[in-house]
C-alpha cells in the first residue's frame, strides 16, 4: 500500500494539513502574547511595550511537533 502513489498523496496532504494546523496554534499564541504585552503599554511605557511585542513576532517557529510535520511531508514528496 505504501508503493501506491495515490495512497502517498493523500498521506502527504494528512500531514501537510497537521502541520499547517500546528503552525496556525503557534502563531496564534504568539500573536496573543504580543497583544498583551501591547496592553500594558500604559503600565511599562508604549515605546517598550511595541518593542516586547515585535520582538514576541519575530521569534522563530520552534514548535519541534510541527517541524517533525514538515519533515515527513518533504520525505514522503
Amino acid at each position: 500500500m505504501m508503493g501506491n502513489f495515490r495512497f502517498q498523496m493523500g498521506l502527504i496532504r494528512a500531514y501537510f494539513d497537521a502541520h499547517i494546523q500546528q503552525k496556525l496554534m503557534y502563531d496564534t499564541q504568539k500573536e496573543q502574547s504580543a497583544r498583551n504585552r501591547l496592553r500594558l503599554g500604559k503600565e511599562n511605557g508604549s515605546q517598550r511595550a511595541i518593542d516586547e511585542a515585535i520582538r514576541i513576532l519575530e521569534r522563530p517557529s520552534t514548535d519541534p511537533g510541527a517541524y517533525q510535520l514538515k519533515q515527513r511531508c518533504e520525505q514522503l514528496g
